[in-house]
């Protein structure tokens, strides 16, 4: 079967900090800024500059470009002559770009004018900085709401559309002003789930079975999961966008940093998390601590006791009473990964806590990784369940190149980097039999993957102490698109 692949652009946001403004502001903005990034331009990358400063600045900026003796709650700084609906790419000249990156513009907002206006309106510091910068997004991206009323009153409403797939609804505490038309509703849901937990709990399992597709590797050995990982699962009025990510664990390299930074980077941007644990075992250190700061942020968490099937009843009422006593959590629910049972109550329970929008992804999208970042994937699970001792964790695959032929056939050159000389030769085998026969199972996999006829060619190369070069896990991750660095 196909899997509906839907790559989608990136915003990267440079917050520029000058009064001090909260973690739980600066997080909501960006969530915010996202979220709109996701719904106009699901198919650029780009950056914005994020900039929180103080009354005296903004009076002076306002005096400067537009000869206004006057505070104001935000002011937008377009690099680009945009009008709405416009794609950024389709004006934008090689000069606009930075880093593959175009630059939008720039966003300055009052710290103290937000937060006078979150009081006056009735509703948190949150959604307010959450909604200037949804507002001056919009602004950038070519809307004005004083050119006429017809814009206004579209400019308003889509910003009130992108809040709530963020996440940010109105209360019913929130006040009317004249600057939100009206409240909108959806009858879908669609939010993003945190997957988290310890290596080896069964997260990447449970991602499959979720969504009916393999999309994220698995193997027995611990820490196969290195990138956030997402999956798209469509199913009746909900579309869940889950995000696995890898097993909490204490690192010992700068990729295992860069690990453990997108395992919070993922609870961030939650609507909901799913801590999944092992039914037979009693919370620990990385259970805590997954709950503790998921709990803390004021995100619904639904504990899943994984590996049932594997552990007697009478076992499974002991653990869940232990996690009763752990948290406030939304639900506590015995499932299998590996069989399926429980996973349809898991959802349910998952659809509960999501926010009222519309649906980010086509119905049919089942991943927004790219095809040869998963082509990659594959390579490196055939080679881990090859490979023993401490060669598994010091390989990782990159593609080269990915060619549709005119005939269908898809070329795939892929890329095998491990850390030490004596490591290459095991990795190739005998007369290169390893390497063969793992290339051999991945080829069948993503030929299933991508539904077409797929050569694949693998080579290997020594790369010492990858997973502590800066330079190297940088472009990595540029090349793969799934690490923040």
């Amino acid at each position: 079967m196909n899997v509906k692949v839907h790559e989608k652009g990136q915003l990267s946001i440079r917050v520029d900090n000058r009064v001090s403004v909260s973690d739980e502001v600066i997080k909501a903005a960006k969530k915010a800024l996202r979220a709109g990034w996701a719904r106009l331009v699901p198919d650029v990358k780009a950056e914005v500059e994020l900039i929180f400063t103080n009354a005296e600045e903004i009076k002076s900026l306002n005096a400067e470009s537009r000869g206004k003796d006057a505070v104001t709650d935000v002011l937008s700084f377009p690099e680009l002559d945009l009008t709405p609906g416009t794609s950024p790419a389709e004006v934008a000249t090689p000069a606009d770009y930075w880093k593959g990156k175009l630059f939008l513009g720039s966003i300055v907002i009052c710290d103290s004018k937000a937060r006078e206006q979150a009081e006056e309106y009735g509703h948190s510091e949150e959604r307010e900085f959450a909604f200037l910068s949804v507002h001056s997004l919009l602004h950038l991206l070519g809307w004005d709401h004083e050119r006429n009323a017809e814009e206004e009153k579209e400019q308003f409403e889509l910003q009130e559309k992108i809040l709530i797939s963020a996440g940010f609804k109105r209360s019913a505490s929130d006040k009317p002003s004249a600057r939100t038309e009206k409240e909108v509703h959806f009858d879908t849901v669609c939010g993003n789930i945190a997957i988290v937990g310890r290596p080896n709990s069964g997260k990447s399992t449970l991602l499959n079975r979720l969504i009916g597709e393999k999309v994220s590797i698995v193997t027995p050995k611990p820490q196969t999961t290195r990138t956030r990982i997402t999956g798209v699962l469509t199913r009746d009025k909900a579309q869940f966008i889950f995000l696995d990510t890898p097993g909490l664990h204490q690192p010992s390299s700068r990729l295992g940093d860069m690990m453990v930074k997108s395992v919070f980077t993922a609870s961030d941007d939650a609507d909901a998390a799913v801590l999944v644990a092992e039914a037979d075992k009693r919370p620990g250190k990385p259970e805590r601590q997954l709950a503790e700061r998921l709990l803390s942020m004021g995100i619904p968490v639904i504990v899943a006791l994984n590996k049932t099937d594997k552990v007697k009843k009478d076992a499974i009422l002991d653990i869940i009473a232990r996690y009763a006593d752990l948290g406030a959590f939304a639900a506590i629910i015995p499932i299998s990964a590996r069989t399926g049972d429980g996973c349809d109550t898991l959802l349910a329970e998952i659809a509960k806590l999501l926010p009222e929008s519309e649906f980010v992804y086509p119905e049919d999208a089942l991943t927004d990784l790219p095809e040869k970042f998963l082509a990659a994937e594959m390579v490196r699970e055939k080679l881990m369940m090859k490979l023993e001792k401490e060669i598994p964790h010091g390989i990782t695959c990159e593609t080269e190149r990915f060619q549709i032929r005119e005939d269908g056939m898809i070329e795939i050159d892929v890329l095998v980097i491990c850390e030490k000389p004596n490591h290459k030769s095991i990795v190739i085998g005998h007369q290169g039999s390893l390497l063969k026969a793992a290339g051999s199972e991945a080829r069948v996999e993503i030929e299933k993957l991508l539904d077409a006829k797929v050569f694949l060619k693998l080579w290997v190369k020594v790369k010492s102490d990858w997973k502590n070069s800066p330079t190297f896990l940088a472009e990595l991750a540029k090349s793969e698109g799934t690490f923040n660095v």
